[in-house]
Order: C-alpha cells, then sequence, then structure tokens
C-alpha cells in the first residue's frame, strides 16, 4: 500500500522566547544540548536571533528565536519545521485534521 499524498516529517522546533541568553542556559542545563550556531534575520522587518542548540550525542535540536526589539508576538509561540514531498496535500491534511494554517511557507525546495 501507498503512502498517502502529504505525509510530512518534523525537522524542527523553534521556540519564541522573550530572552535568548536566559532561555539558552535553561535548556542547555535540562537537556544535552550544545550551542551548534547564531544567526540573525529579520521576519516582516523585525530584526530577531536565533540559536540552534543540538544534542551532543544524536540528531535532535531545538531553535530559540527572539526579536531584538525583545517584544515577543505571542507568549509560548512555536514554529513547527516539517519536511514533506507535497506541500499543498501537507497543508490540506491538517485542515481535514481540523487544524488551521497561520502562515505557510515554502522557503526550501528540494529538487
Amino acid at each position: 500500500m501507498n503512502a498517502p499524498s502529504g505525509l510530512a516529517s518534523p525537522t524542527s522546533i523553534k521556540l519564541v522566547v522573550p530572552d535568548l541568553e536566559r532561555s539558552q542556559a535553561f535548556y542547555r542545563k535540562i537537556c544535552a544540548f550544545r550551542n551548534a550556531s547564531t544567526l540573525n534575520f529579520a521576519l516582516d522587518g523585525r530584526p530577531f536571533s536565533e540559536v540552534i542548540l543540538r544534542e551532543v550525542d544524536g540528531d535532535a535540536s531545538l531553535t530559540l528565536m527572539a526579536f531584538d526589539d525583545g517584544d515577543v508576538p505571542v507568549s509560548g509561540a512555536a514554529v513547527l519545521t516539517f519536511s514533506t514531498d507535497d506541500l499543498e496535500a501537507f497543508a490540506q491534511r491538517a485542515v481535514d485534521a481540523g487544524g488551521t494554517v497561520v502562515r505557510r511557507q515554502n522557503i526550501w525546495r528540494r529538487s
């Protein structure tokens, strides 16, 4: 039997936090994470920073994101990233299961 179109695998979890340094210290204490990299971007014109924490002996990662102005859009907001071969079918599967697609963004596409 073939898998349904639009199945996806989670690839990362990104938490929006008010204090990047404090959050990084917290997750490094409770998980086997090391600091992999720090990135700086802008989203809708707002600059923000990310710290990608990775397991010392594994593949798991957690990305912490903080807007540079300190304003958190929604307390506890998270960005979930998935990998799928059919973005439209995946979005429709989420809606069919009772979900709501708030913002659909296809940033990287592999050929």
